[in-house]
Order: structure tokens, then C-alpha cells, then sequence
């Protein structure tokens, strides 16, 4: 009796595990001396100079006017340190049963403050698929990226591991998908990412 190899090939994939990790790109800070004539007073924010407060309001501006983004969304090999910390992979083959890790850098993400921390919270859901479109695994919301800080964080970056077990040798495709959760106005971004399965290695 002949047998679909898609459709054996979906039932197996649907046991695919995947593990995210949220990397904010945090460092360690930074000390800012004042000059003899500035005392800056608790809690306050200092003033910068002309050219750079307005480049920072014309920044603001592009940013909440633009929909959610992804600057970056790449196979990488690992998983990231923290934002743009990652070594890209030099091809999109994969060998059978090893795992598959994504570095994503959204922007133009939406925001807000309550009780004077300013918040980010972004879904992502994935979709594998054939080269024909014939999804064999998906689900929706599987991560989520969120945190919070004084000011506008815009530096933030998603490490997510993907492991499909059962997948043979073959060309598949990785859609992945951001929804913005704080601005309903940004919408989604969604990023396709080819790649192949060989056997062995």
C-alpha cells in the first residue's frame, strides 16, 4: 500500500519540542561623572546636548510611528549571549535530529509606563512548512518577550531552539511570526527562513 511521505513526515514532526530564551542585551553599567557645575538631583534625568535630545525625539517619533520590525533573523550556531552577541551559521543545513537556533532583534515594538517602569511584551509563533506551503508543525504563541525598564528599552533579542524530531532529509521552511502585545497598531512581523535536512553527521 503506498504511503504519503508528507503526511508521515507531519505526524512525526508534531512532536517537536522548542525552548525559547529572551535575551535583553544587558551589560554592566555605566558611571556618568557630572561636570563641577552640574548637580543632578535624585531620580532625575540629565540634560544632554541640543543635537542629541532631538535626534533621541526624532528617534521616538520614527519608532512609534513605524510598525514592529524584525532588524535581524538569522540561524546562528548556539544559543546568544544577549543582544548581538551570536555566531551566524555559515549554511542553513542542518544534519538530521540536531537542533535548529534562531536569533530574532525586533524594533519599532510598542511600549508603556506604569508606575514609572516602561514595559515591552511581544508573542512569536512558528510555522513549519514544506516547500509546497504544507504546514507540518506550528504554534502559536510558544514565546513570549517581554521585560521592563526605567526608559525605553530598544535593545532587546530573542535566542529560540527548535528541535523537530522525526524530520527527514529534506528542504523545509521556518516561518516565524512576532505579534506586538502592548501596541495593537504595530501588528506583526514574520520572517521565513529556508533550510535543509541532511542525514548523518
Amino acid at each position: 500500500m503506498h504511503r504519503d511521505p508528507v503526511s508521515s513526515t507531519r505526524n512525526r514532526v508534531l512532536c517537536a519540542t522548542v525552548a525559547a530564551l529572551m535575551l535583553c542585551g544587558n551589560g554592566p553599567a555605566l558611571s556618568q561623572s557630572s561636570s563641577p557645575t552640574q548637580t543632578p538631583a535624585l531620580s532625575a534625568d540629565l540634560p544632554l546636548p541640543e543635537a542629541l535630545a532631538t535626534a533621541r525625539e526624532t528617534l521616538d517619533q520614527a519608532w512609534d510611528a513605524a510598525p514592529i520590525t524584525l532588524a535581524r533573523a538569522l540561524f546562528i550556531d548556539g544559543s546568544s549571549a544577549g543582544f548581538g552577541l551570536f555566531t551566524a551559521r555559515e549554511t542553513a543545513v542542518f544534519a538530521a535530529g540536531k537542533p535548529l537556533h534562531v536569533y530574532l532583534e525586533p524594533v519599532a515594538y510598542g511600549f508603556q509606563t506604569t508606575e514609572g517602569m516602561t514595559g515591552y511584551r511581544m508573542d512569536v509563533s512558528y510555522r513549519l512548512l514544506t516547500p509546497g506551503g504544507q504546514v507540518l508543525a506550528s504554534q502559536d504563541g510558544f514565546a513570549t518577550i517581554t521585560g521592563s525598564a526605567r526608559s525605553r528599552k530598544r535593545e532587546v533579542s530573542a535566542s529560540l531552539r527548535f528541535a523537530f524530531e522525526g524530520l527527514p532529509a529534506g528542504e523545509f521552511r521556518l516561518e516565524l511570526t512576532v505579534t506586538d502585545r502592548m501596541d495593537a497598531s504595530a501588528g506583526t512581523a514574520t520572517v521565513t527562513l529556508p533550510f535543509s535536512v541532511v542525514k548523518g553527521g
